[in-house]
Parts: C-alpha cells; sequence; structure tokens
C-alpha cells in the first residue's frame, strides 16, 4: 500500500491509511498485530476499516485460501459450480471471496457425482452437508472462545498473543480433528447402510419411504424456567436435557434427528423400542433446576425420508400428540399400542381431534 513501509511499520503509518484498533493496549500492540497478520498471508489492504480481532482466525485456519474461482481456469459449469457453492456455504456474503485449492477440488468432485445423482439431488445433499459443516463450526468456535480464547485473553491481556495461541492448536490439532470426523461420518454411514429396516422408494423416485416409530419430547416449563433463569442456569439446563436424551435414544437403538430448544425429535425401529426410550426419558431429571418433568408423543407407520429429516403424516402426528399430552405423560397411536410388547398396559384416551389431519385418530396413554 502507498505510502506506508512494510518493514517500517508504525501505529501513525497505519492509522493514516485507516488501519486501527482502539480497544488494544498501546501503539505497540497494533504493529505487533498487523505484522503477525501480515505474517499470516493477509494484505495491508486486507486490514482497512476491519476490526483486528476477527482476522487471524481465517488467515490461520485457512492459510492456503488464495484462489480466486472466477480466475482460477476452474474446469466445469460455472453456473452449476455457484450453486453448489451456495449449497456448501462457500460464497455467502459473510464467507471469504477466495477459496483454498483443497476447496477447489471439493467442488469439482461434487460436478463428478451429477450423472450419477442428478442435479436437484446432489445440491440437496450438498445443502445437508454444509448446514452441518457450519453447525459443527459454530459449536466448535463456541467452545474454543470460551475454554480456550478467554482464558488467554484474560491472563495477557494481548491480541497478538490470542492470535498466536490459535496459529499453534491449528497447526497441532486441526488436521486431527479434520480426519476425527471424517472417522465419525464413516462409522454413522456403516451402521445406517447395514440396518435392517424395510425401506423402499416412491413412485415418483422422489425420495425413500421407511418404516419408523417417530417420537417427540418436550421439556414442561422451559419457557418459564427460561424468564427467570440467568445464562449458566440456562445453560446447564439445555446441556442436562440434550445430553440425557441422546444417551437415552442412542442406548436404546434409535437416532436423534434433531433437537429444537426444549424439545427433541427421535426415530426408533419398532414401536418396542420407541416405548422403551420414551418410558427412559419419562424419568429424566435436570439437576439444580425445577424442570423434572417431560412429555411424549409417539406415532408410527410410513415416513417420507428426506435429507437426514423425516416428514409425512406419522411425523405430524407424533409432533401434535405431544402438544396434547399431560406431563409426565405418553402418548401413542392405535398403531403404536398394537405393536407394542404385550405386557405394557395403555389406557385409551379416545378418538380425538389432531392439529393438520383430516380425521381424528385413536390415541392411548401408557401406564408408566
Amino acid at each position: 500500500m502507498r505510502g506506508v513501509n512494510r518493514d517500517h511499520l508504525t501505529a501513525d503509518s497505519l492509522r493514516s491509511i485507516g488501519i486501527s484498533q482502539d480497544d488494544l493496549a498501546s501503539d505497540a500492540e497494533l504493529v505487533e498485530v498487523v505484522q503477525l497478520l501480515l505474517d499470516l498471508g493477509a494484505d495491508l489492504d486486507d486490514l482497512v476499516d476491519r476490526n483486528l480481532r476477527f482476522m487471524a482466525g481465517p488467515l490461520v485456519i485457512r492459510p492456503d485460501a488464495t484462489v480466486d474461482v472466477s480466475a482460477s481456469g476452474y474446469d466445469g459449469d460455472r453456473e452449476f459450480v455457484q450453486l453448489c457453492g451456495l449449497a456448501l456455504g462457500f460464497n455467502g456474503d459473510a464467507g471469504p471471496s477466495k477459496l483454498t485449492p483443497g476447496e477447489i477440488d471439493t467442488l469439482q468432485f461434487f460436478q463428478q457425482l451429477r450423472p450419477m445423482l442428478g442435479d436437484d439431488e446432489l445440491l440437496a445433499l450438498m445443502r445437508v452437508i454444509g448446514t452441518a459443516a457450519a453447525r459443527i463450526a459454530r459449536s466448535v468456535i463456541s467452545t474454543l472462545r470460551l475454554n480456550y480464547e478467554t482464558p488467554i485473553a484474560e491472563e495477557t491481556d494481548h491480541l497478538s498473543d490470542v492470535a498466536t495461541a490459535y496459529g499453534r492448536l491449528s497447526a497441532d490439532l486441526l488436521p486431527q480433528f479434520l480426519d476425527s470426523v471424517g472417522t465419525v461420518l464413516r462409522r454413522h454411514m456403516a451402521i445406517i447402510a447395514g440396518r435392517d429396516q424395510t425401506w423402499e422408494v416412491d413412485r415418483h423416485r422422489a425420495a425413500t419411504i421407511e418404516q419408523q416409530s417417530v417420537g417427540f419430547v418436550d421439556l414442561v416449563g422451559f419457557t418459564r424456567f427460561t424468564e427467570r433463569a440467568n445464562a449458566r442456569e440456562f445453560v446447564e439446563a439445555l446441556t442436562q436435557f440434550e445430553r440425557q436424551v441422546h444417551e437415552v435414544v442412542v442406548q436404546n437403538g434409535g437416532t436423534l434427528v434433531k433437537l429444537i430448544g426444549d424439545e427433541a425429535m427421535f426415530v426408533a425401529p419398532t414401536p418396542t423400542s420407541a416405548l422403551a426410550i420414551a418410558r427412559r426419558l419419562a424419568k429424566l431429571e435436570i439437576d439444580g433446576s425445577e424442570l423434572s418433568t417431560v412429555r411424549i408423543g409417539i406415532a408410527t407407520g410410513d415416513v417420507i425420508a428426506v435429507g437426514g429429516d423425516f416428514y409425512g403424516t406419522v411425523v405430524n402426528s407424533a409432533s401434535r400428540i405431544v402438544d396434547l399430552a399431560e406431563p409426565h405423560t405418553i402418548v401413542v397411536t392405535e398403531a403404536v399400542r398394537d405393536q407394542a410388547h404385550g405386557t405394557l398396559v395403555f389406557e385409551p384416551l379416545g378418538r380425538t381431534a389432531i392439529r393438520g389431519l383430516s380425521e381424528q385418530i385413536e390415541l392411548f396413554r401408557l401406564a408408566i
């Protein structure tokens, strides 16, 4: 950049071109931080009118992000690669404008799958990958900020120390972390591919249809609890709920599909396994709070499997049933009752109108 000698940076020369950070302790630290960012691969132009606190992370995580895809000689359908980038979350307004060679290879790999999967199915799969990766990334960065960055900042009060520590962490652990995530994904793919479960393709070849028992678990009183709980109490309660639900579902052969605040959705291969999960969840307790009551709704039958999630009348029924259940109860459909283990006792609740369904359905309460 004109007027600034990179070999002899000063705080005044940096401020003259729009590079500053008011919350740094001294002019010397400003120069130190800028020099560190330059050493990591940034240009002075990149630092103008930017918050320097958020510059080091991307540079140490993606040091080879130097490829401008529009001028890279990319071999492929450029219109489709733009759609792929959006699906994976590569080219939103908040993302870096340049790609790494690995990201270019990734886009080329997915384009090779077009003849096998078709554009719509491929882009749907990529959206799932992009969304899941973004959630993992948010969790990782949030955890590091809380347990790694904050203690360093409190101890040294120097931004350069935090950036240097992140650099060491990225070099030492990031490759192993990414390999470990891939290992976990491979295992889950093997489990699902080998699961002895009835499935078929619908007549339009738009999705797979699976036999699943679907459950929704709602934590009673959570909204009222959050009104008076502080951040620590809120996080501890939510973490306990998520941990216990996850452990119970997985230990009993089910799959935790998603967590939605104070509610969780799970699927299980049979009504018996779904009820085993529900009976254990009915005893859930959240230490240190008054949140110790759940209500659960279960339905079973054919569901539409799309993008790692499940849809259809069975899912809608389970999600509506949980809203009708009283605290500390498990309410199920007639099909669940009919296929349950003979030792379980159910109390008939009669035919009930369910919001969104055209006909009333028979409901039963499990005695627990």
